[in-house]
């Protein structure tokens, strides 16, 4: 197990990694909750519109961040998340037939990418931490 650092994760990682759970949490409980609740289903709106302005809004974002964390991280957290956006938009292409389990394998993908590049920046915190205390 990897000491924790003092270092805070970047926000953008943290933001990108929380964003990416409660997108999973979205696609896997609205179903359940539309079943559950017939009343509640007719209100919901499930648009495709919606999923592919978010996805616009994700892919900058997510890969602006996963890009500076190469340095550190190496280049599978990227290929990884450009992978899992990739997945993403072609389940907005395949719209209903297997989008929510395109959706679902490329959110999972994005969130693992992010969790390596905050791995990866803590394991570099710890390192520099480790380092500057036996200098002193």
């Amino acid at each position: 197990m990897l000491p924790v650092s003092d270092h805070p994760p970047p926000l953008v990682d943290g933001i990108a990694v929380s964003a990416s759970l409660l997108c999973l949490a979205h696609c896997l409980a609205l179903p359940l909750l539309a079943a559950s609740l017939p009343a509640l289903g007719m209100f919901v709106a499930h648009s495709l519109l919606v999923h592919a302005l978010l996805l616009i809004l994700a892919v900058p974002l997510g890969i602006w961040a996963l890009a500076r964390g190469r340095p550190r991280a190496g280049w599978w957290p990227l290929a990884l998340g450009l992978l899992g956006f990739s997945l993403m938009g072609a389940a907005l292409l395949s719209a209903p037939l297997g989008e929510r389990w395109l959706t679902v394998a490329g959110v999972s993908l994005v969130a693992i990418a992010h969790w390596g590049n905050w791995r990866a920046r803590l394991r570099l915190a710890a390192c520099q931490t480790s380092e500057a205390s036996s200098i002193l």
